[in-house]
């Protein structure tokens, strides 16, 4: 089985958060300071090199002013 990074559902939900940070016109270090957390943080999982969970992922999408129900579907 693949690790959940290299399936094609988290790689959607991975370039939907990117689209939001987009969208909103927000740097990824814009993003990582409203987090508390490093450019790499952001970075790191846009790219699919880290696996965030699902208290992340509530945290980015509050950050980025969007429901998690619009990234994930």
């Amino acid at each position: 089985m693949k690790k959940s990074i290299h399936r094609k559902r988290y790689q959607a939900i991975m370039e939907q958060l990117r689209k939001a940070r987009k969208s909103k016109k927000m740097s990824q270090v814009a993003l990582s300071q409203q987090l508390g957390y490093h450019q790499t943080y952001v970075s790191k999982y846009e790219r699919s090199e880290r696996r965030i969970d699902v208290l992340e992922l509530i945290e980015i999408c509050d950050a980025l002013g969007v429901s998690v129900d619009e990234i994930v579907r």
